[in-house]
């Protein structure tokens, strides 16, 4: 797996991963996953794969840093190639070393006729060269459900299986089962296997982890709008099934999730234990998350997540911070901003009305052009300023109506910057790539 991005992900469980993944992959009863998650988004398997619309040009992660109180470079995904179905086909990741990018690993993805991804194959920068690390297989049924997937790890001269997870489904195509594989050296042993059953809605009514060790369930149910209400885990005695947590949620007019309260049973009383409470904007797109804990006798604020949207409702941004003493101090924090264009070609030039900035991306030398003389000052001149991610200024200059005008920026490393000019009828402002 991807070593930066199980960091991040870790860092970010609760708006990574859906409940159903936690408890797939082996999530403790006395330990309840976190909750159900609303934003479209991040790869919620080993690479992280992206939705064909936007097309992303790069996604940065961030890390708070609590002595300065503000936020640090951490990883990037760039050099994001398409193929002629608008999926990745292959995209670099490079890590911020406290003064520079360095490389990290390069992912390459292969499809088939469907435009279904069959091959992820990952490799990692020793420092000089690209070495192998990964190799992810897939198949699907016919109704394009994926049936097997298997992970193999690079030894140094061959490719060696490590984990395989193979899946059934029904008539309706719901996933009936999910077995995990361990490779043992020589065969698949088996590692834990899940069972789902669903109503005649299709929807799912209960889960069940029947794995050797221990047999732990999970049971739903649903209001006359089809919407999960209750969610309760229960784990085997021995002789029969003990309630442990219970989840209940509650929706607003458009059928989004408001809050989940999380209980768990002391042996004969309900006790408070978590509390989730979500906002949304006009659009129902999720912007904020809080995350209460119980002390005993009253809730604490321990996590909060913020999320932005563009007009057309692409997300830009997630951010979460974790809170200590009563939800007053940040010990731990990561966000995640996507920048993205909705065409395929990586020289087309970017029009913003009456701006035109071209080519963009470029090798860091941007042609800028102001279409409208009227946006000049009274003295026919312009204040020309580009920021990078942390607001810094990084060049400037007075433009004249002698515009168009060449802009170097190839001093600069690759990356996303914003360009501001600011004339008589106020602001104008687009994005600069610089990716060489």
């Amino acid at each position: 797996m991807n070593k930066k991005f199980t960091v991040i992900c870790a860092l970010c469980l609760s708006f990574i991963f859906k409940m159903e993944a936690q408890r797939e992959w082996g999530a403790s009863m006395k330990n309840p996953p976190l909750p159900k998650v609303y934003t479209q988004n991040i790869g919620k398997e080993h690479f992280p794969k992206r939705a064909n619309l936007p097309l992303y040009d790069s996604i940065y992660y961030w890390t708070f840093d609590t002595a300065a109180a503000g936020w640090d470079f951490n990883s990037k995904e760039v050099k994001i190639v398409y193929n002629a179905g608008n999926k990745i086909a292959s995209q670099l990741i490079q890590d911020w070393n406290g003064s520079a990018w360095v490389n990290f690993t390069a992912d390459t993805f292969y499809f088939n006729a469907n435009n279904l991804d069959t091959t992820d194959i990952e490799q990692a920068w020793t420092g000089t060269k690209w070495e192998n690390e990964y190799w992810y297989t897939y198949t699907y049924n016919a109704s394009d459900s994926e049936t097997s997937e298997v992970e193999q790890i690079w030894t140094g001269s061959t490719w060696r299986n490590y984990q395989k997870y193979v899946y059934t489904y029904d008539a309706h195509n719901n996933k009936t089962n999910l077995m995990a594989l361990q490779w043992s050296g020589s065969n698949w042993s088996f590692s834990y296997h899940y069972a789902y059953t669903y109503n005649s809605n299709n929807l799912k009514i209960m889960e069940v982890d029947s794995t050797a060790a221990s047999t732990e369930r999970w049971l739903y149910s649903y209001n006359i709008n089809n919407l999960l209400v209750d969610d309760s885990s229960q784990y085997w005695t021995g002789s029969g099934w003990a309630t442990d947590f219970n989840y209940m949620y509650t929706y607003n007019a458009s059928n989004s999730d408001t809050s989940e309260v999380i209980q768990q049973w002391t042996g004969s009383v309900w006790a408070g234990y978590e509390k989730y409470t979500y906002t949304y904007d006009a659009s129902q797109n999720m912007i904020g998350q809080l995350y209460y804990t119980w002390t005993g006798n009253a809730t604490e604020k321990f996590q909060q997540y913020a999320y932005t949207y563009d007009a057309n409702n692409n997300m830009l941004s997630e951010e979460m911070k974790q809170f200590f003493d009563a939800g007053t101090r940040v010990i731990l924090g990561d966000s995640i901003y996507w920048y993205f264009h909705k065409t395929t070609g990586i020289n087309e030039a970017k029009d913003n009305g009456n701006l035109l900035v071209y080519p963009n991306p470029s090798n860091g030398k941007f042609t800028i052009q102001i279409k409208n003389g009227q946006w000049l000052m009274a003295n026919g001149t312009m204040e020309v300023g580009v920021y990078n991610q942390l607001g810094q200024q990084v060049f400037s200059e007075s433009a004249t109506a002698n515009y168009p005008s060449s802009i170097d920026l190839s001093n600069r490393p690759d990356g996303i910057y914003f360009l501001i000019l600011k004339g008589g009828q106020g602001e104008m402002k687009t994005k600069l790539v610089i990716q060489r």
